[in-house]
């Protein structure tokens, strides 16, 4: 795995790779696929469609072909190294100012959004023999006086994410629902004076969110609202019942099999684990 990652922002696993958010663009890292095509283990009927997406002619028995997409990717890795292009980065078809925060939508698909350009875009995305490209569709503009995109997850074919307004306006910003056909938000919970979404996951047919402002880890559902899971609503550290618990400062939030929320404490430092709602953190 990737150790050195100082401008790592946001992350995401999806087929076989894991997609970080950082400085340079999206970082791709092994996880259980490989980046380059492993030609030997090629159908024919792939093998034709390989070719032919390069622009080859693909005809020929099976060891044929292999030996034309062998002699293509290895063009293709001539063309990286001369040019010093990394194979530990997606290369995008259009350009996207800044990588803040992604998720995947499905195995071909990430979710991206940029805090520069107040866009979140769709990025479709194919190995080219050697390395990971990305063909970058606009889905939508950031809602109105929003500045940031905190987090983002998918789940029953919507796309779910949290935003803040400019600082010292608390009314800005929220839990955000897009149903990825139309690409129209809408504000699921606001923020405001007594509430922040920061960290954001599936949960129980509804949404989890921790709230920064109120130090508790909430719910939200789309027939009873908003719902506390955890947290008394008092600074501290406190481990045990789910109600009684108590969190410095609660950010980053993800779930496990519809059963457990792995939260993450960045005034504490550390990672609380919530085996069900009405248990043990």
């Amino acid at each position: 795995m990737k150790e050195k990652l100082p401008s790592a922002k946001s992350l995401c696993v999806t087929n076989g790779f894991v997609f970080v958010c950082s400085a340079d663009g999206i970082i791709v890292v092994e996880h259980t696929s490989q980046l380059s095509i492993k030609v030997q283990s090629l159908r024919k009927a792939e093998l034709i469609a390989e070719l032919t997406k390069r622009g080859v002619e693909a005809t020929g028995n099976v060891t044929q072909l292999k030996n034309k997409l062998n002699i293509e990717n290895e063009k293709l890795r001539a063309q990286y190294a001369s040019v010093k292009k990394r194979t530990d980065i997606v290369h995008l078809n259009k350009d996207i100012h800044t990588v803040d925060c992604l998720c995947s939508a499905s195995d071909e698909i990430l979710i991206v959004g940029s805090n520069v350009d107040q866009k979140v875009y769709q990025v479709l995305i194919e190995k080219d023999g050697v390395g990971l490209v990305g063909s970058v569709t606009q889905s939508f503009t950031y809602p109105q006086n929003d500045i940031k995109v905190v987090s983002m997850t998918t789940s029953t074919g919507s796309l779910f994410f949290s935003s803040v307004g400019p600082q010292g306006q608390d009314d800005y910003g929220g839990l955000f629902q897009v149903n990825l056909e139309s690409n129209l938000p809408t504000c699921l919970v606001r923020n405001s004076p007594n509430c922040e979404v920061h960290g954001i996951a599936p949960y129980k047919n509804g949404i989890a969110f921790s709230d920064i402002k109120t130090n508790q880890i909430k719910q939200y559902h789309c027939l009873s609202g908003v719902s506390i899971l955890a947290g008394n609503g008092k600074e501290g550290n406190v481990k045990g019942n789910a109600k009684f618990a108590s969190f410095m400062q609660p950010a980053g939030l993800c779930s496990e099999l519809d059963t457990n929320l792995f939260l993450c404490d960045s005034q504490n430092g550390e990672v609380s684990l919530n085996y069900g709602t009405a248990r043990n953190m």
